[in-house]
């Protein structure tokens, strides 16, 4: 079972989330906007703030 879908939708997240992370939205907002459940959307910013990527 190929998991290549999953990773493509996993990184195509990631990139949303930082497209969209101005500071002026909070996490329920950018999900909604992502159209996606706020937990999956936390765990995601959770991954970019432990790279350095996005900050709190």
């Amino acid at each position: 079972m190929s998991r290549t879908g999953d990773y493509a939708d996993e990184t195509r997240m990631l990139k949303d989330i930082l497209a969209y992370s101005d500071g002026n939205h909070d996490l329920i907002a950018l999900a909604e906007r992502l159209n996606r459940p706020a937990g999956v959307v936390a765990r995601s910013c959770e991954r970019l703030h432990a790279a350095g990527l996005l900050t709190y």
